[in-house]
Order: C-alpha cells, then structure tokens, then sequence
C-alpha cells in the first residue's frame, strides 16, 4: 500500500492474499458505498468513460455486465453488483478462483462487440503489462 500513498486515495487490501482478482471483486464490493461497482484491471491504462457509462446502462436489470469484444470476454473492465458477494465468497472458500466462475450463478449481461461498434475498442481493451509494451503504446 505504501507504494500508492502518493495519490492520497485510499488504498484497500484483499483480506486473503494471493487469491487473484475475485479476492479483490470480493473486497471492493464489500469497502463500496454504491451497489454496483465498476471494476477495471490495472493493466488497462486506455479507460473510456463513454463505454463504461453504456456497460452502465445495463446493471438496472443484471447483477454482472461484462464486454464481449476482441473474441473474449473481460470480467475486469466490468460492473459487478454487491449482490454477487454470497457467490464470490462462496466461491473463494471452495478454492474456485477463476472470475468467470461466479457468471453461471449470478445474473449476467455480456455485452457484444457489436453493441459497442462506436467506440474505440482496440485501445480500450489492451493490456499493457511490461514496460517494453508501453514504450511500444507511447511509439505508436
């Protein structure tokens, strides 16, 4: 956490280490003051407000939105509702720590590629994960 103290932003640990991005669903949805939380992965540096307001425009009628673009889904550029938490602690007690292991059990919406043609998508969703990959984003 000390790494992050220069945002001045609070900084909230997963209760159980080392259990992947559902300890951390697990833990944001249990700190949030809102039912439904958007969630994105730190490697996503390309956040496009416009695409997360229409995954938004969703979550009235589904517990989980998540994007279906680029031939796969992307349960870390999602929206997840605190309704979820029985499922996701369910899940991380059982050792199923996959984030796409919760979605046969809580009601989902994976939103197609097609539904979001207008936007920039190839941006949005890269994963930039080592600094040669970002000298590579910064070249182009």
């Amino acid at each position: 956490p000390e790494l992050y103290q220069c945002y001045n932003l609070p900084v909230i640990q997963d209760k159980v280490q080392d259990h992947g991005p559902l300890a951390g669903l697990c833990r944001g949805l249990e700190t949030a003051s809102f039912e439904t939380v958007f969630f994105v992965a730190c490697d996503m540096p390309f956040v496009d407000k416009d695409i997360i307001r229409r995954l938004y425009s969703f979550t009235s009628d589904y517990e989980i939105v998540v994007p279906h673009v680029q031939r796969d889904l992307h349960p870390l550029h999602a929206f997840y509702s605190r309704s979820c938490l029985p499922v996701i602690k369910r899940n991380l007690e059982n050792g199923h720590l996959k984030t796409r292991d919760i979605f046969s059990e809580c009601s989902v919406r994976f939103v197609e590629e097609n539904e979001l043609a207008e936007y920039s998508l190839e941006k949005t969703f890269l994963n930039v994960n080592t600094p040669e990959q970002w000298a590579e984003v910064l070249r182009q």
